[in-house]
């Protein structure tokens, strides 16, 4: 080959050699990205289909899916559906999800729904110390979102007698939150109703914030009882 025509091949060889990398990467990305889309079936079969090798995704979207379905493993783990599986069977997804779920706050240390799903985990493993720790980080880098809040007054009332006095404390700033906002005065009227020993915890937190919000929740709490009563 002449020695003029070899020189000006390269640039075209190195613009399709990088072309070539720009589409494998971008392959690759899109797998990582909608792996969750490709889990299809019931919510069980989603939740068989996570192993160590599935993806966590790039965004936090992706990395939402994966955490939901693993933290729907843990709500239904008491199911009859999920018994069927069997222990070995059940001990291996939520292995998976430990794994899965670790990666994603390490990539994301900032994501409190994966800290939150992490310690529900721990829940069901009994680990109650990181129960705790990993509780507390989900509240550190989110304190006021109020979805999240919502789901972390659920997992520590069902924990309540292992909470450090950290978490207690910040039990009492999540219910706060959620009788504030005015987002969760239903649901806090009705555990109010359903649950004898939540009655003065919440009346304690009830009696600090206005007396706007005050009126909110009593009003709330009246119309679950005008309505239980027909």
């Amino acid at each position: 080959m002449n020695p003029r025509t070899e020189l000006n091949s390269r640039p075209a060889f190195l613009i399709s050699a990088g072309c070539a990398l720009f589409f494998f990467a971008a392959a690759y990305a899109a797998t990582l990205e909608f792996s969750g889309f490709l889990r299809i079936g019931t919510t069980v079969e989603r939740i068989q289909q996570i192993n160590s090798d599935t993806p966590i995704g790039l965004s936090q979207s992706s990395m939402s899916m994966l955490l939901s379905d693993c933290s729907r493993a843990v709500t239904y783990a008491r199911s009859l559906e999920f018994r069927y599986l069997g222990e070995q069977a059940t001990q291996t997804i939520f292995q998976a999800c430990e794994e899965r779920v670790h990666a994603i706050t390490a990539l994301s240390p900032t994501n409190s729904l994966a800290w939150l799903t992490s310690a529900r985990l721990a829940g069901v493993s009994g680990d109650l110390e990181r129960l705790n720790s990993d509780l507390a980080k989900s509240r550190l880098v989110a304190p006021n979102e109020q979805w999240l809040a919502d789901l972390r007054i659920e997992l520590a009332e069902t924990y309540l007698s292992n909470l450090s006095a950290e978490n207690r404390a910040g039990h009492d700033q999540d219910l706060r939150l959620m009788i504030i906002s005015g987002v969760g005065l239903g649901k806090m009227a009705a555990r109010y109703v359903t649950h004898q020993g939540f009655r003065d915890r919440i009346t304690d937190i009830v009696e600090t914030v206005p007396t706007s919000n005050q009126r909110k929740f009593i009003n709330s709490l009246n119309r679950i009882l005008r309505n239980a009563s027909h």
